[in-house]
């Protein structure tokens, strides 16, 4: 019945169609991978993904780019490429302490013991150069912390959450940033700037194609608070940025005074209250318009303008995925603030 329903969306070129391709990624990555490798499905699961690319390719035109990614992710969900750790090519020509700290973050570190896990963080040589001959990782001359190859890699792994991350369990990442902090708090510290700024500067972007490393940032960021690496401020402040559409609000909008202004902003923009609605505007909405809808309504439809950054007039007042990442955050770490 799945699959046969499954055909049905690709049916008559409904799959050009936004709604009906959302609801093909999704019955995707539900239970796409079990019917894909159940023996009695797998043939006719393998024909219907192989025909959903090949639509997905030939309706791009016609589907919005956050319909695209939704099939594009779909896709490599139940099929993913046959590189390891997503890299193209593979880890075999890079350096083999390079390798063993990816192995490490990429995967060891989501089924170790979190205190076996930093153990081995602190063993790696943080303040010496790293040199490789003949196969044979050695230790080289005495340099500064930054200046290592091992605080590079470091940092390029744990800020690499696209494909590598593990959603679920994120608090591992987060337990070790947390005990590195004690030992190595400079590299706490640039890895938490580095990917605030990198939640900022996409955001700014909002590209589809970005949504799904965006959300694990955002995990990451109150698994962090939950294990005290960061504080109440920062994620408020990263709260207001997220409702503040990107503006001027980042890193500064939890005094009243910010808030008051932005709110002030609005009201000017707009001609009124956020959110308000006049009392005509009430009495005309009791009657129903010539399209069977009633203008109260359409107008309600019409609110998410109000609640727009005057200083970012650039983006859609209908782009509802920073809503989205307001609410994984508190599901992460709202509970604690009661």
């Amino acid at each position: 019945a799945v699959m046969d329903f499954f055909k049905r969306l690709m049916d008559g070129g409904h799959l050009a169609n936004d709604h009906w391709a959302e609801m093909a990624s999704q019955l995707c990555l539900s239970c796409g991978r079990y019917l894909l490798y159940k023996p009695d499905t797998a043939t006719r699961m393998d024909n219907l993904v192989e025909r959903m690319w090949k639509l997905k390719n030939s309706a791009t035109q016609a589907l919005t780019a956050s319909a695209d990614v939704s099939l594009e992710d779909a896709y490599f969900h139940m099929k993913p490429r046959k590189t390891r750790f997503g890299v193209k090519g593979g880890d075999q020509d890079r350096p083999i302490m390079e390798r063993l700290i990816r192995k490490f973050i990429f995967q060891d570190i989501y089924i170790m013991d979190e205190d076996e896990g930093l153990r081995l963080a602190r063993k790696l040589p943080w303040e010496h150069h790293v040199v490789e001959e003949d196969g044979t990782v050695k230790i080289g001359e005495k340099c500064n912390e930054e200046d290592s190859e091992v605080y590079k890699w470091m940092k390029e792994c744990v800020l690499d959450l696209n494909v590598h991350a593990n959603y679920d369990c994120m608090y591992s990442l987060a337990s070790l940033l947390s005990g590195l902090a004690r030992f190595r708090p400079r590299f706490v510290i640039e890895v938490v700037d580095e990917l605030m700024e990198e939640i900022q500067n996409g955001c700014e972007r909002e590209d589809p194609r970005e949504s799904s490393t965006r959300v694990r940032q955002i995990k990451l960021i109150g698994e962090l608070y939950i294990y005290c690496v960061l504080d109440s401020a920062t994620i408020f402040d990263l709260l207001y940025h997220l409702i503040g559409f990107g503006g001027a609000t980042f890193f500064a909008a939890s005094t009243a005074d910010t808030a008051a202004r932005t709110l002030e902003k609005c009201q000017i923009a707009t001609g009124g209250p956020m959110g308000a609605i006049a009392e005509e505007d009430e009495e005309e909405g009791e009657d129903e318009d010539e399209d069977g809808s009633d203008s109260l309504t359409s107008k309600a439809l019409l609110l998410p303008d109000v609640f727009r950054d005057p200083s970012n007039i650039d983006e859609s007042p209908y782009s509802f995925f920073r809503a989205t990442l307001v609410c994984n955050l508190l599901s992460a770490c709202g509970p604690y603030f009661y």
